[in-house]
């Protein structure tokens, strides 16, 4: 029977009451720990550091709201007591608000300024802050104190990796496995730090080899480690925006470069290539608002002010005829494959063979003077160097070029002569 049901006959008794809680408490027992210590209570009501007691035997079952009670009373019974603070601010991380936890913090301080179960509570919290430079100057301050505090290391190391200092950060966790080898926290932090900046590594050397293909994955394996890790992330999406750039996927460009500027706003690079990535899509309108945005709070920026430029140029442009469209050659082509499209269209679009082509002679007719006036363009250096650049220029005969039409005709010689529609006169040479 415990002494609380018969009333403590001496501090003796209160004393081996208390002991036996202690021994249920490290057998892990809470339930007999809890019944132990109410009895020593019942004796000695106001022995603040025996509701504590009897708060973490509570908070053992997970009982968090009578363990708060008993650590309320002990704090009311003697405010300068660390150790009611330190349990009531761990047991408040569960549920309760950071500012709570802060106020019980410093109250701790005020009683018991170098703390360092208190320092570590204060560690804790401004990491949830992702206050990792603060995180880092408490440590810091803590472990001049006590070098081989593991907790300490471990949350310092973990600041210095989500500031991005892969060395200061394997550095902490492999100081920290030093004092216990087999710390799984440590272990598995360690093994991520290794793990993330290999796989960044890797993507870098793809890239660097313009190997965009295997850049581009290793990318994405990188982003997949952690998410939390900002400033290393900022980095793998601009990575993943260029490479997708480099491989033409417009689309996928603009969405890694988005995730670049959500994370880092004022990124001229990733804000850049997306304008680039938008004109590559086709998507002149989106380009030029994200470039009209961009020069509004980079006004001086050089990149900045080009890439408007850039999008403005390409809107204009996307306005007017495309002449390799027309000919259905690509951008790159020289001066024969045009000349080799221009003629293979001209046959397939003569007038004369309007009917097998399903068009009317006056649709044959507009179809090639389109054709003639893109081969115009483009057959002449000077005049597609300008098309190119987006400058105005203004084809013979205000659209309707001498190529093809009117004793142009093809390149080379021969050649032979149709009427048109609207009295129009066609000659056509072959060579």
């Amino acid at each position: 029977m415990l002494l609380a049901d018969t009333g403590l006959a001496s501090a003796q008794d209160t004393a081996s009451v208390l002991r036996e809680g202690d021994a249920a408490m490290s057998r892990g027992e809470f339930v007999s720990a809890i019944r132990h210590y109410g009895a020593a209570i019942a004796a000695d009501p106001k022995a603040a550091i025996l509701h504590t007691k009897r708060a973490a035997a509570y908070a053992g079952l997970g009982e968090h709201k009578q363990a708060l009670r008993d650590l309320d009373a002990a704090v009311d019974l003697d405010s300068g007591l660390v150790q009611g603070y330190l349990h009531r601010g761990r047991l408040l991380r569960d549920g309760t608000s950071k500012e709570v936890i802060r106020t019980h913090l410093a109250a701790v301080f005020e009683v018991a300024q170098d703390c360092i179960e208190a320092k570590l509570v204060e560690a804790n919290l401004l990491l949830a802050d992702q206050d990792y430079g603060g995180v880092a100057a408490v440590t810091g301050h803590l472990l001049k104190g006590e070098p081989g505090n593991i907790e300490a290391l471990y949350l310092r190391g973990t600041a210095y990796f989500y500031l991005n200092d892969q060395d200061l950060a394997k550095r902490h966790f492999g100081e920290a496995l030093k004092y216990d080898p087999d710390h799984e926290q440590v272990k598995a932090a360690f093994r991520k730090v290794k793990n993330l900046y290999k796989k960044k590594g890797k993507a870098e050397a793809a890239e660097a080899a313009g190997q965009w293909s295997d850049a581009e994955t290793a990318y994405l394996e990188a982003l997949s480690v952690d998410q939390a890790a900002t400033l290393i992330n900022t980095a793998l999406w601009l990575g993943l925006c260029r490479v997708r750039y480099q491989l033409k996927k417009p689309a996928e460009a603009v969405e890694a470069c988005s995730e670049t500027i959500a994370l880092q706003a004022d990124s001229i690079e990733a804000i850049v290539l997306k304008v680039k990535a938008l004109i590559m899509g086709e998507e002149y309108d989106s380009a030029l608002r994200e470039a009209q945005a961009a020069l509004e709070a980079h006004q001086n920026d050089r990149q900045v002010v080009e890439a408007f430029r850039l999008a403005e140029r390409a809107q204009k442009m996307a306005a007017r005829k495309d002449y390799y469209k027309i000919l259905g050659v690509a951008r790159t082509v020289g001066e024969r494959e045009v000349k080799r499209a221009y003629r293979d269209l001209a046959r397939k679009y003569h007038p004369d063979k309007a009917a097998v082509e399903g068009l009317t002679v006056e649709q044959a007719q507009a179809k090639f003077m389109d054709i003639a006036e893109a081969y115009e363009i483009l057959s002449d250096e000077e005049k597609r160097g300008a098309y190119d650049r987006g400058e105005d220029i203004q084809p013979q005969g205000g659209g309707h070029p001498g190529h093809g039409f009117q004793g142009g005709g093809f390149p080379g010689g021969g050649g032979f002569g149709f009427p048109g529609g609207h009295k129009q006169q066609y000659t056509f040479r072959f060579g």
